[in-house]
């Protein structure tokens, strides 16, 4: 893999990142200007103190599934992107029961401070996960065109003769 790729690919996340976050970092903002009782951090946190990390993280990592499954010549991705197809949509159903559960003050069995906790440490998880997915979605199978438009010849011709009997 070379440098360039990487910052390119590392780029795009950080992009998204910056924007997806960017109602908890005004919203800290808003807070810290208008509150003497607040430091930033103190601001920051009450911007995800409702679950608030766990809709970011549902909402940051559910493109990748997809793009993960989806693959430019209909075929199924292989094995090893089925796994970490499975394992981001494993993250993805903790992150919305994470959320949930923060609704109703249940995580597990935990309280609902840990649940907040919890939820830093799987917004972090979530960003990892994307970027594993950018990189794993620029490294899929290089795809023959010329095998694919052969196929699709060859699949039109069956169902032209099939038609024509």
């Amino acid at each position: 893999m070379s440098f360039k790729i990487f910052f390119i690919n590392l780029g795009e996340v950080l992009v998204a990142l910056l924007f997806s976050t960017i109602s908890f970092w005004l919203g800290a903002l808003a807070i810290y200007w208008n509150s003497d009782n607040y430091d930033y951090i103190q601001s920051l946190s009450a911007t995800y103190r409702n679950g608030e990390l766990w809709i970011f993280a549902t909402a940051f990592i559910a493109p990748c599934v997809w793009m993960l499954a989806k693959d430019e010549a209909g075929f199924r991705p292989p094995k090893a992107r089925q796994g970490v197809i499975t394992l981001i949509t494993l993250l993805l159903i903790v992150c919305a029961f994470g959320f949930a559960s923060s609704k109703t003050s249940v995580f597990l069995g935990v309280k609902i401070d840990k649940a907040i906790e919890f939820s830093v440490i799987f917004a972090i998880l979530a960003t990892l996960a994307r970027l594993a997915a950018h990189f794993l979605i620029v490294f899929r199978e290089k795809i023959d065109p010329s095998a694919i438009m052969k196929m699709d010849q060859d699949n039109f011709m069956r169902a032209y003769e099939k038609r024509r009997g």
